[in-house]
């Protein structure tokens, strides 16, 4: 469900990327997505660590 171009909808309805791109952005800031399979309703979960130095730094730092 998270792979690139994994989709539903009709054919011209969507790209395909929504979760794929927003997984990116949060693993990006040190945490993580996940599917609640407990939910009875679709639930996505983010988890964000408290150890700091799990972060991948987004740009390098000019020296």
């Amino acid at each position: 469900m998270m792979e690139p171009y994994f989709i539903t909808k009709d054919v011209g309805k969507g790209t395909g990327l929504g979760l794929s791109i927003s997984k990116g952005i949060i693993e990006a800031h040190g945490a993580q997505l996940k599917y609640d399979f407990d939910s009875a309703h679709t639930c996505f979960v983010i988890e964000f660590p408290l150890d700091r130095s799990k972060i991948i730094p987004l740009v390098s730092k000019a020296s």
